[in-house]
């Protein structure tokens, strides 16, 4: 089968744009300023995971660190909705860097919304839920807190609801979801994360770090997924600091 290409029209306006842009880049011809155009807009999309939860479609797209920060403006956070739900994905030693792994390979690179001392990433996305009003219903950021992966919960609420006013947590009460409905939906993305860190393939190096606790993980070529933790801050200085020479800290989105 060959890629054939077939003629289109574009506006005089639009040609214009576009022979700036294949000037501007250097290339050759507009039918390769639009392809490159086309795939910076791939790679711009934002990334989701969909799937099915009592009939339910259940949608996590990612968001920039400014998109959720705007979000969470109308989201108040709330407690634990049930006593195991927000068991830490990472607790086994070996999750934690499959896990970063994990949501980097289906959501992008890390965001900046955690405490860089207590935790190595963070990963901010919105819950969209079939058959809620509210677009999004939920907010969760998905972080590494000392040495274990939290998802912090937050649920969008009306403008002026007088919760926002206020920084304590609150009881799920959604009157659009039962406490069991969202459960149910919370064990599905943590048990899909923890079932894909364990099988999807993954060869970039990485190193982070979770300096409250004396943590290091990451993925070597040689070792594969590791995690070490050290009694002796010393110990975990220097063990840093040389690990550091070969295996990169992961970039983070800007915004």
């Amino acid at each position: 089968m060959t890629d054939e290409r077939h003629p289109i029209t574009i506006t005089e306006t639009a040609r214009k744009f576009l022979e700036n842009r294949r000037a501007e880049l250097g290339l050759a011809n507009l039918e390769e300023c639009l392809d490159q155009l086309i795939d910076q807009a791939m790679q711009d999309e934002p990334r989701k995971l969909t799937f099915k939860v009592d009939e339910r479609t259940c949608v996590f797209r990612r968001l920039t660190d400014s998109q959720y920060r705007e979000a969470a403006r109308t989201a108040i956070a709330f407690s634990d909705p049930h006593p195991i739900s927000i068991y830490k994905i990472g607790k086994r030693e070996f999750d934690l860097a499959q896990t970063y792994a994990a949501c980097c390979s289906l959501f992008g690179e890390r965001g900046r919304l955690f405490d860089d001392w207590k935790g190595g990433f963070s990963f901010p996305l919105t819950l969209e839920i079939e058959g809620i009003s509210r677009k999004p219903a939920y907010l969760i950021n998905v972080i590494d807190y000392r040495g274990g992966v939290d998802p912090r919960l937050k649920q969008t609420v009306a403008k002026d609801d007088p919760r926002l006013t206020t920084n304590q947590l609150y009881q799920h009460d959604d009157p659009e979801l039962t406490t069991e409905q969202f459960c149910k939906i919370l064990f599905h993305l943590i048990g899909f994360l923890e079932g894909y860190a364990r099988t999807f393939p993954w060869q970039t190096p990485f190193l982070l770090a979770v300096d409250s606790n004396n943590l290091l993980y990451g993925f070597s070529p040689i070792e594969g997924f590791f995690h070490r933790a050290f009694d002796e801050p010393e110990d975990y200085s220097r063990t840093r600091k040389e690990l550091s020479i070969t295996l990169p800290t992961p970039s983070s989105y800007s915004s």
